[in-house]
């Protein structure tokens, strides 16, 4: 066998938590706390978190649905390097259209995508908004705002999407929720998991 090939096959399988929800759902918060975990165990782990990307790797891009399109595919495209060579990738964005989360996925593969929405009521997303994003919407002051002016799309009940709820489940809750869940993506390589054992508030 080549060693090329040899060395293929020493890597480690990684995998990319895909994070997705509202601004000031937890995301963020979700995705250092499953990295802090990964990082304990010995595990090559980062994050990937939308508004750093926005700074270095989209600055060019806008809010409109085609520079969406291009920064997801960029996120994508840097995640899928990072997994080939044996990284656990937590990506975190708001990505509120379902056909952008099927362009991650197919950009990533199937294997290694697991799919997690955030889930969190705007209202309680608008108290905890350190931004002031929603403020500025509520004034007239921007646009293009998900879960406003701009319809979010959750996922769909039969997608295998894991739902964790940030405004009832604690965040040691949910790290726990997106773990077993990543465990069971990760015995298959074609099926998508039907979660309704996960996306409960009665896990707290």
């Amino acid at each position: 066998m080549p060693q090329s090939k040899l060395y293929l096959n020493s890597v480690p399988k990684g995998y990319v938590a895909w994070l997705y929800g509202l601004t000031a759902s937890g995301k963020t918060t979700l995705a250092y706390a499953l990295r802090d975990h990964y990082i304990k165990e010995g595990k090559q782990c980062c994050v990937l978190d939308g508004d750093e990307l926005r700074v270095w790797l989209s600055a060019d891009l806008g809010f409109s649905m085609a520079d969406r399109e291009k920064n997801t595919r960029r996120a994508a495209d840097l995640a899928a390097h990072l997994v080939a060579q044996g990284w656990i990738v937590i990506v975190s964005l708001v990505n509120p259209r379902r056909h952008l989360r099927e362009l991650a996925r197919g950009v990533i593969g199937a294997e290694s995508f697991r799919e997690i929405y955030v889930e969190c009521p705007l209202n309680v997303c608008a108290k905890r908004d350190i931004k002031g994003l929603y403020k500025r919407f509520s004034e007239g002051l921007i646009k293009g705002v998900a879960g406003c002016d701009l319809p979010f799309e959750p996922p769909l009940e039969d997608s295998g999407a894991l739902t964790v709820n940030s405004s009832l489940m604690t965040t040691e809750t949910m790290v726990a929720a997106v773990l077993k869940y990543s465990i069971i993506g990760m015995q298959s390589k074609d099926q998508r998991w039907s979660c309704a054992d996960f996306n409960t508030a009665s896990q707290i």
